[in-house]
């Protein structure tokens, strides 16, 4: 049992790579290969913890996120809350391991190489067709389905993988090694090309120009050839000039997407922030509808109202951060990334400058998109981390430790794998309502209900199964508890069907109208109002309607989305005399 821990980080890494496909099951070997990891600090007699600025501001992270569990709870039941706790305990417990001995450092980095690997080979076998990809949308997208997500990862890991590659040649050894690298580096290249994510192209960008910078002292070169005022004035107007032409193109690469991003921000710029935030996954619940106020406030503006979308994140990592956590933790996680990048190589470590030049990769990536979102990547952030924070400062023993972070290993892999049953029960439940088997599937969510209480999602299912059965006051219940604890529009829409079957129309029509305003190219919810306000003899309103319906641009055009069209003509060329036609 030599190798027993570099096998636990084998697993803990790979889990998270199988999340997509294997979910929950995948997050039980993480948790329990959690468990196994803080059971690393037994086997030495003494343990010893760095102490440094950096390190305290991780130590309050974590403080911060055990006095929310106890205080505030999981306000949103999402699985989110368990995994954070992990990966700040395993934050301490690298910073431990990694003092043992520097070569422990070079184990968790051949196993990032071996994942990348793996992630390369994934993804060329969905190009070619011999591996499905799990989201039937995308052709391409690794093992998390989403090429946005896949590219995300390849690009933080990609200034790792050229530090390696950038030593080793420089050295000449390892020449097997070098060809690898220089193999994966090339791969990624062409991968994030393909994918088409401009995120991730700046941020491997900016990371691997960071290596090279570390490696052959780049800006030193730069300062030394910038000795006149004239070529430091030339220089900066470059700069700007490439930095303002390549955001221009890239802007219009893909300016639907970029401009639903600025929506996104301008939205949530209005929400006011609190010290201590809302509870994590507040955002993804409530988004939806400040969207939806917005638009049905009249601020809008057409551009705004065609590009706006169900929205799960805010495409900042800081801003979300700032809602869901307070400005407390923001400033303390701003602190920490500050200290860690201040932290100086003074081996001249190879892992070091890749692991800080990761992090600059993910700290762009965080402005523009959402790196944290994705398991794998937070993962790789708290092993950089650790990297970069783990041999600067004094060096202390912790005997209280040798015992404590098994115990809090413990309890935090019990939390999330106990949370984790809900979500099998939820996913059992899901297949046998789709199967037919109905009764049972509304057996299971009973049971994952004191489980996934907070759980929006759940909620939604849950819900719809009732709702399938008739069962319609209780689905109503359910319903308003999911559209609570979560803003996804179907929610509102499947809500409005069952306040129509009860014959609260004012109440089917209000549900209806947040649907509408929260995604207003959709087309459906329109559609389903129109009915109603015939139904209700209001025909001038669904007169009004049937020519919103008739004047809106879809994203994509659909079948569905001709034949409502088709339906609404015939509707308004009947001037209302009969009810609507069906056919």
């Amino acid at each position: 049992m030599k190798y027993w821990k570099n096998i636990v980080w084998l697993l803990l890494f790979l889990s998270l790579h199988l999340s997509d496909r294997f979910f929950p099951v995948s997050y039980w070997i993480f948790f329990a290969a959690l468990l196994l990891a803080s059971l690393t600090v037994i086997s030495k007699r003494e343990i010893r913890l760095t102490v440094n600025k950096g390190i305290i501001g991780a130590g309050l992270l974590f403080v911060s996120l055990i006095l929310r569990f106890f205080f505030q709870g999981n306000l949103y039941g999402t699985s989110t809350f368990y995994m954070l706790l992990a990966y700040w305990l395993l934050f301490f417990i690298w910073i431990i391991w990694f003092n043992q001995g520097k070569s422990r450092i070079k184990v968790i980095a051949g196993i990032v190489v071996l994942t990348v690997a793996i992630e390369i080979v994934w993804g060329f076998g969905q190009l070619f067709g011999l591996i499905e990809n799990t989201n039937e949308h995308f052709r391409m997208g690794g093992s998390f389905g989403n090429p946005g997500t896949y590219a995300g990862y390849l690009s933080v890991v990609s200034p790792l993988i050229l530090s390696l590659l950038l030593t080793y040649r420089r050295n000449r050894k390892a020449e097997n090694l070098c060809y690898l690298l220089a193999g994966c580096l090339i791969f990624i290249v062409y991968l994030l090309v393909v994918s088409q994510s401009r995120g991730a192209w700046i941020a491997g960008f900016l990371g691997c120009l960071f290596v090279v910078n570390c490696h052959y002292a780049l800006m030193e070169k730069l300062k030394n050839g910038l000795h006149t005022t004239a070529r430091k004035i030339v220089a900066i107007v470059c700069v700007l000039l490439v930095a303002c032409t390549t955001g221009y193109m890239l802007y219009q690469y893909k300016s639907d997407s970029a401009f639903g991003r600025l929506l996104v921000w301008k939205v949530t710029s209005q929400k006011s922030l609190s010290i201590f935030g809302d509870g994590i996954g507040s955002f993804e619940a409530n988004y939806g509808k400040w969207q939806s106020a917005y638009f049905a406030s009249g601020k809008g503006t057409e551009a705004e109202r065609y590009v706006a979308d169900y929205v799960t994140c805010a495409y900042n990592e800081f801003l979300e951060m700032s809602i869901e956590q307070g400005i407390f933790v923001l400033v303390i996680f701003l602190s920490l990334l500050f200290f860690a990048f201040r932290q100086k190589n003074k081996t001249k470590s190879s892992l070091f400058i890749g692991a800080k030049s990761s992090l600059v990769a993910i700290t762009v990536l965080m402005l523009v998109s959402h790196p944290m979102k994705i398991p794998a990547v937070y993962l790789y952030f708290i092993f950089c981390l650790a990297v970069v924070l783990y041999g600067n400062g004094k060096c202390t023993p912790l005997k209280w430790g040798k015992w404590t972070i098994p115990v809090l290993g413990l309890l935090i892999a019990l939390a999330g794998g106990y949370h984790l049953y809900g979500y099998s029960l939820l996913k059992k439940g899901q297949k046998q309502v789709f199967t037919g088997q109905l009764d049972k599937g509304i057996e299971n969510y009973r049971k994952a209900e004191p489980i996934l209480k907070n759980n929006g999602i759940f909620h939604f299912y849950y819900g719809s199964a009732l709702t399938t059965k008739q069962e319609y006051e209780a689905a109503v219940r359910e319903l308003e508890l999911s559209v609570d604890k979560t803003s996804n529009p179907n929610g509102f829409i499947m809500l409005g069907n069952n306040y129509k079957e009860l014959g609260q129309l004012e109440k089917t029509k209000e549900n209806y109208l947040v649907a509408i305003n929260m995604i207003p190219s959709k087309l459906y919810p329109k559609y389903l109002l129109v009915k109603v306000l015939i139904e209700n003899q209001e025909i001038e309103e669904a007169e009004k309607w049937a020519k919103e319906i008739l004047a809106t641009k879809e994203k994509t055009p659909t079948t569905a989305a001709k034949e409502i069209k088709q339906e609404m003509e015939k509707l308004l060329m009947s001037n209302y005399k009969n009810e609507m036609p069906m056919d």
